[in-house]
C-alpha cells in the first residue's frame, strides 16, 4: 500500500470540499474564517480486510476515514501512534464495529501533529460520520445507530437460523464478512443474486 497520490487542500475563508466517491449527496463543505494550505499524501479507497491488521501501514501517521459499503462515513480518526495506522486501529475501542460495517478506508499521511488534528476536525465537520461522538447532538444518533445495528444483526442471524444455517457458521460468517456477509447469505439462500 502506498501513499503516492498527493493532493493539495486549500481552505479559504469559506469552505473545503472533497467528493465522496460512492454517494455525492454525502459531500459537505466545512466553513472557516482563516486561510490554510496543506499538501497531503493519501491512499485511494482501500477494501477493508476483516480479522487482520497487517495490511495497514505501521510507519505512517495521519488521518483515516472508515466507510460503509454504501459510502456512508462511519468514523474519522487520527493516529500519532508509534506503530502508525496499524497500531491505532488494531487497538481502537470501535474495532469490532468496524469489522461489522466497514467496507473501505481512506488514509491521509500527515506527519505534523497540528496539521493532523486540524485536518481531522475539518473532516469530521465535513462528513459528519455516525460514530464520532464529538458533538453532544451526535450521542443520541450514535446510540440509536448502534442499537439499530445490533437489532439488524440479530434479525439477520435469526433469519439465517430459520433458513437452516448453523449458529457456528453464522458467527464465522459475521466475523469474516461482517453484516453485509449475513445479508448476502440470506439473499443467496432465498434464491436472489447477492447485493
Amino acid at each position: 500500500m502506498s501513499f503516492t497520490k498527493k493532493k493539495n487542500y486549500k481552505i479559504e475563508g469559506w469552505a473545503i470540499y472533497e467528493r465522496n466517491p460512492i454517494d455525492f449527496s454525502l459531500e459537505r463543505p466545512h466553513y472557516m474564517d482563516s486561510e490554510w494550505e496543506l499538501t497531503v499524501e493519501e491512499t485511494d479507497f482501500i477494501k477493508w480486510e476483516r480479522g487482520r491488521w497487517d495490511w495497514l501501514p505501521d510507519d505512517k501517521k495521519g488521518v483515516y476515514v472508515i466507510y460503509s459499503g454504501v459510502g456512508e462515513p462511519l468514523y474519522i480518526g487520527s493516529t500519532a501512534n508509534k506503530k502508525g495506522f496499524r497500531g491505532r486501529l488494531s487497538k481502537h475501542h470501535n474495532k469490532e464495529l468496524f469489522g461489522l460495517k466497514a467496507e473501505y478506508i481512506k488514509m491521509y499521511y500527515i506527519e505534523d501533529p497540528t496539521a493532523r488534528l486540524l485536518f481531522e476536525r475539518i473532516k469530521i465537520h465535513q462528513l459528519e460520520p455516525i460514530l464520532n461522538r464529538d458533538f453532544q447532538h451526535s450521542l443520541k444518533v450514535t446510540d440509536n445507530y448502534l442499537g439499530n445495528l445490533k437489532n439488524e444483526i440479530l434479525d439477520a442471524m435469526n433469519e439465517l437460523k430459520a433458513l437452516g444455517e448453523k449458529e457456528q457458521d453464522i458467527k464465522e460468517l459475521l466475523d469474516k464478512e461482517g453484516f453485509k456477509g449475513l445479508v448476502n447469505k440470506i439473499t443467496e439462500l432465498k434464491g436472489n443474486p447477492p447485493q
